[in-house]
């Protein structure tokens, strides 16, 4: 790779300050053009809101009257209302009659008020409708609730007109009309649209003042850009006097371009560089295999003890890799603690997988970062650039199969690319896409496997474990689908409708029978596992003492504090917790003089032991004795003969699980005897 940079032949500095510049006038020229039209649009919608507020305080007017006036004073027959009750005893003003004088006696110069009607009203049969009038009197007829508008000038003056429909509001109002003499319809009723109402406002003080009002905020912004453009001349002159400094600091964002800043090994874009230059020099490639290295219990680490400890290790690391590698190999960094090594062409086919295999060897070995002794270990995928792809992105997919397969070896081993790992891959991602749709299409299932108590021999509570009815391939293992959840992150959605499902399908159960559902890492780590188990519970109205949720010892290393918060907040619903298979994992008593837990499941390796090993017996009374003291119930699990049950009462087990005492069977297959058992 070439060391040569282009120079820059402009001043990027001008050019940006020149774009500003650019921008800021083009700008506040579309601002100047904007802000008076939205000025003019604000002014106009706040007159148009007086007129109508002024609508609404006739209508209110007309309303009280009817209601409090006019019913009172005509409730004697002696009063009447009347459209000609000028100079006449026993006579006050329609309503209609009282709106329009009304409005004429709150007209001025700047605001009229009329309420119109196409119809012959008495006294008013020569009024002919305005053409907006007409207008809002035929828009009327369609929606009453519309508001109609329009600006125009009258004698040189600008006015806003707005209407609104006067409609039937009451019976009283209808019977009114249909029974007055002097009424034009017989067939009025409720909601009929009998007038329009209108207010004209002149709005040319209003619009007069938006524009000023424009002009003079153009104007400040236009200043404020002003200085803003000479504040940003003068940086471009500051900055060009440290153009020199600007030029080392690009030199070294060259180098950091293609290092990684933590290690100094290359990075990742180097690393497609060097590949990519070895398939095209087809007859003498200069590297010759790509190995990807994954470091395992990386995690862990960075999260229990912080990033600046995991830091160092990753140091640690690229050293011991710089000491086993040789000079013509480049090591590289892809990101977190991910490393990549390609072998210079030099080294044979034997050569690499020993060279991997030492390299994991060495990652096995403890870390002493500031006198703490931490353990990790290496996963690595090897692939050959000549035998196994034809380019670069072929042969990091066939690495990372290589790494993957490593990786479902156990950790800490190299694997060596073999086109059956593209078979499996090819497998696992159709096996992957149908579980992605398995859930939309109600192909998984709960079997639920009884678990009794040694002392009544009844059922206490069921385990909801998860089938995958494929429709092609019938049942499919949970070996072979659950790794694959967890690994995709499918194992959120499948485990919220275990919880959901088992909740409901075991509610219906007699009491006190339980049920209990294995939680993932993934799903304990996850932010919503609370609000899952609330809503579960609320849904099914399941009582929360009948959910158990079953973690592993695993679990707790992941997180320590993280975790104990959420299972004491987990307790704090109610719902009972057990460790599964204790005695596999770290077995830390620390976990379980401070955790909530309720319940310990003693692994089946140790209860098929029970009878055939003599050490088994004592082992399996230790935990048992160890979990009663604690305040604990105990579970065995794998349970398969007489024998070990009478050993496991012996002990003074708890509750057992297994063949012999039932297998797992869905919910419409367990007989009711056996629910009620």
């Amino acid at each position: 790779m070439s060391d040569a940079r282009p120079r820059l032949t402009f001043n990027p500095v001008r050019i940006a300050v020149l774009v500003v510049v650019l921008i800021v006038v083009t700008g506040l020229a579309g601002f100047s053009l904007y802000l008076p039209h939205a000025m003019r649009a604000s002014a106009l919608e706040t007159a148009l809101q007086s007129n109508l507020d002024l609508l609404s305080q006739i209508k209110m007017v007309r309303g009280y009257y009817m209601q409090n006036i006019l019913s009172r004073l005509t409730a004697g027959g002696v009063i009447k209302p009347s459209m000609d009750y000028h100079n006449k005893p026993n006579e006050i003003p329609l309503p209609a009659t009282l709106v329009k004088e009304l409005s004429e006696l709150m007209a001025h110069d700047e605001t009229t008020l009329s309420l119109v009607s196409p119809y012959p009203w008495p006294h008013r049969e020569e009024r002919l409708l305005t053409d907006f009038e007409q207008q809002a009197w035929n828009e009327f007829q369609v929606n009453p609730d519309k508001i109609v508008f329009r600006e125009e000038v009258k004698d040189g003056k600008r006015i806003l007109l707005t209407a609104v429909s006067d409609r039937m509001t009451s019976q009283t109002c209808v019977d009114c009309h249909n029974a007055h003499p002097q009424s034009t319809r017989r067939d009025w009723k409720i909601g009929d649209v009998r007038a329009v109402f209108q207010v004209s406002r002149a709005i040319e003080p209003v619009l007069l003042n938006a524009e000023e009002r424009s002009h003079y905020i153009i104007a400040a912004i236009t200043l404020g850009a002003v200085g803003a453009c000479a504040m940003l001349f003068g940086f471009m002159m500051l900055i060009e006097r440290q153009s020199r400094a600007k030029h080392l600091a690009d030199q070294q964002a060259y180098y950091l371009a293609e290092h990684d800043i933590l290690t100094g090994l290359q990075n990742r874009a180097r690393l497609h560089d060097a590949i990519e230059r070895s398939f095209g020099q087809a007859r003498s490639p200069q590297y010759s295999t790509l190995m990807l290295i994954d470091l395992d219990r990386f995690k862990p680490i960075n999260d229990t003890y912080g990033h600046t400890i995991g830091d160092q290790v990753l140091m640690a690391v690229s050293g011991r890799l710089r000491a086993i590698c040789r000079d013509g190999d480049m090591l590289a960094r892809l990101g977190g603690d991910e490393f990549a090594v390609l072998l210079a062409s030099t080294c044979g086919h034997d050569d690499e997988l020993s060279l991997a295999l030492q390299i994991c060897a060495s990652m096995a070995q403890p870390f002493d970062i500031n006198g703490q002794v931490m353990s990790i270990g290496a996963s690595i995928g090897v692939a050959r650039i000549d035998r196994d792809a034809s380019n670069t992105t072929d042969l990091l997919i066939a690495a990372d199969l290589a790494l993957y397969a490593a990786k479902t070896d156990g950790r800490g081993t190299a694997r060596v690319f073999t086109p059956d790992l593209m078979a499996e891959s090819l497998k696992r991602r159709h096996l992957e896409a149908d579980l992605r749709d398995a859930l939309d299409r109600g192909d998984f299932e709960i079997h639920y496997q009884p678990i009794g108590s040694l002392t009544t021999g009844r059922i206490t509570k069921f385990e909801a474990l998860l089938r995958w009815n494929h429709r092609e391939r019938g049942m499919i293992s949970p070996a072979e689908f659950i790794p694959l959840a967890e690994a995709t992150g499918l194992i959120l959605p499948i485990g919220s409708w275990v919880i959901r499902q088992a909740c409901r399908e075991i509610r219906d159960m007699p009491l006190p029978v339980k049920v209990a559902v294995n939680l993932s890492p993934a799903q304990l780590q996850h932010d919503g596992l609370l609000d899952v188990l609330k809503d579960a519970l609320d849904a099914s109205g399941l009582d929360p003492s009948r959910l158990e949720v079953e973690i592993t010892e695993s679990i707790m290393m992941e997180n320590d504090q993280k975790t104990l918060a959420l299972l004491a907040s987990i307790r704090a619903l109610g719902v009972q917790i057990a460790m599964d298979d204790f005695g596999t994992g770290y077995s830390c008593l620390s976990y379980l003089q401070h955790y909530p837990i309720n319940c310990i499941k003693i692994d089946r390796s140790f209860v098929q032991r029970l009878g055939q090993e003599e050490n088994a017996r004592p082992i399996v009374g230790a935990i048992i004795a160890l979990a009663h003291a604690l305040g604990m119930q105990t579970v065995a699990e794998g349970v398969e003969s007489r024998t070990q049950l009478l050993e496991l009462a012996d002990l003074g087990c708890d509750e057992v699980q297994g063949f012999y005492f039932g297998r797992a069977r869905p919910m419409r297959s367990i007989p009711s005897s056996a629910q009620a058992a």
